[in-house]
C-alpha cells in the first residue's frame, strides 16, 4: 500500500503522520462538481477515534 501523509490527529486511522487505513477513500467536496484544486475534495474515511 502507498504511504499516505495525513496530519489529522483527530482521525482514529492517524499515527505519527500517516494514514494507517486499510482503504481510503477521497471524494469531491461538491459531488455536482469536479474538483479543480486539493482543497476542493475531502478524506472519506475520516473515523473519530473511538467510533
Amino acid at each position: 500500500m502507498a504511504e499516505i501523509r495525513c496530519y489529522v490527529d483527530s482521525c482514529e486511522h492517524w499515527g505519527n503522520q500517516m494514514c494507517q487505513a486499510q482503504a481510503i477513500e477521497v471524494r469531491s467536496e461538491d459531488e455536482q462538481k469536479t474538483p479543480k484544486r486539493s482543497d476542493h475534495t475531502m478524506c472519506a474515511t475520516f473515523k473519530p477515534p473511538g467510533t
